[in-house]
């Protein structure tokens, strides 16, 4: 079979309960954009938590010769079994006698490949405790149960965010692969690789009906949704302080960016604001001034290392212009969202648009959003912050995007550092 015809039934066996040529186009994208973005490192070794069926995609995508996937559904073997079992390329099978673990030796496009299948908490079967120091490959895809850390023994949790633990798994050269996102959704902190040594490499991300492990209310939306992806290469091992402290600060980042997009989206209540007496323009400085403050002490612990404290001023230098990016920008955007509005209800009023048409230029739409407490369905502000509020006549929202729009924001002053130190 050629490598051609192998990934392209890969991509139908895996692209999900309904096979139609889009998801198979989709499907074969992924997997030949992680082929082509792994030939530069290591890819031998493969280690899948909370795998779910998505064995066969992983082990072809990263051409690995041994892959660990770990499920606590008895299942998941089954199903990733039959997989493996469709390309007809299963030499030999073995099973431990409580039917925990599975084996399966094949030779797949030119290699011989051993696929290790283990039925179990993720928590308790590391890459360490199966004689293993450290794997190529770390693929971490929405892990539910195990991403808790638990209170037996020495679990740690598996999550898809930067932990120190979890990176010293990969091995230098290799790969490590959160959800295939980026660890930065909003602005890029450009200096991260200086600190962490990971490169961010873009791939096609995982059709979600692969493994479906969300909520999306139709197949046309899935359809439209962004392919972007992002797989991580570790070229060089930086040090566990040093991961800490990105992991802490990108955590702060992402804080403040999910403030700037409670304000945009209104909900004041989970604020904790009234809207009718909120100094909304001091809230953006005061939530500003925290992330600064917080990344200051963060950058601070690296101080006494002469190879990682430069690296570590420089990251939190450059974190605190994008915090600081973030705030003007929620200020510029419900500016331009105070025209959109007024502009639209105008046409709207004297009948040159519909109602749609209004909704559709104040970027109005409805949504399915999936919070902590489940799946919420409704209109949503998709680009200008406050919009559906302020056409909805809420004064409050009116009167905070108002005082957004006019302030005059006194925000941290960004750390000024010598690029020689670097």
């Amino acid at each position: 079979m050629s490598t051609d015809q192998l990934l392209r039934d890969v991509a139908a066996i895996t692209s999900g309960t309904v096979v139609d040529d889009d998801t198979v186009t989709w499907a074969l994208a992924n997997v030949t954009s992680i082929r082509s973005a792994v030939s530069g490192g290591a890819h031998e070794t493969l280690w899948y938590p909370a795998c779910g069926s998505d064995l066969l995609r992983a082990t072809v995508a990263y051409d690995a010769s041994h892959v660990i996937g770990v499920d606590i559904d008895p299942e998941v073997l089954l199903q990733n079994s039959e997989h493996f079992r469709q390309l007809g390329n299963a030499e030999r099978v073995t099973h431990s006698g409580d039917g925990s673990r599975h084996d399966l030796d094949m030779h797949l496009d030119g290699k011989d490949r051993h696929v290790t299948l283990i039925c179990g908490d993720a928590r308790d079967h590391t890459p360490a405790r199966l004689g293993l120091s450290e794997v190529d490959v770390v693929h971490i895809y929405r892990p539910a149960q195990a991403s808790g850390g638990g209170s037996r023994g020495e679990r740690q949790a598996i999550t898809e965010s930067l932990l120190p633990h979890t990176y010293a798994m990969v091995s230098t050269n290799g790969f490590l692969v959160l959800r295939e996102r980026s660890l930065q959704p909003g602005a890029v902190i450009g200096s991260i690789g200086e600190l962490t040594g990971l490169e961010e490499l873009q791939i096609v991300r995982r059709h979600p009906f692969t493994v479906l492990t969300g909520y999306y209310e139709s197949r046309n939306d899935v359809m439209r949704s962004s392919r972007d992806g992002v797989i991580y290469h570790k070229r060089f091992s930086a040090h566990p302080l040093a991961i800490e402290c990105a992991a802490d600060a990108l955590s702060l980042v992402q804080g403040l960016n999910q403030f700037a997009e409670e304000v945009e989206q209104g909900e004041f209540g989970d604020l904790g604001w009234d809207p009718q007496t909120v100094d909304a323009a001091m809230q953006l400085e005061s939530r500003a001034g925290l992330a600064a403050s917080g990344l200051r002490e963060i950058g601070q612990q690296l101080d006494y290392s002469p190879a990682w404290g430069p690296r570590a001023r420089r990251f939190v230098a450059e974190a605190i212009g994008v915090t600081n990016g973030r705030i003007n920008q929620l200020q510029r955007d419900v500016n331009a969202s105070l025209r959109v509005v007024a502009d639209t209800s105008i046409a709207f009023s004297r009948g040159t648009l519909s109602k749609q048409q209004a909704l559709d230029k104040m970027g109005i739409e409805q949504t399915v959003t999936q919070r902590p407490g489940g799946i919420v369905i409704g209109p949503r502000n998709t680009c200008c912050p406050l919009a559906l509020q302020i056409a909805s006549g809420s004064e409050g929202a009116i009167r905070i995007a108002q005082h957004i729009a006019g302030a005059n924001l006194r925000l941290p002053a960004v750390p000024t550092i010598d690029p020689g130190l670097v």
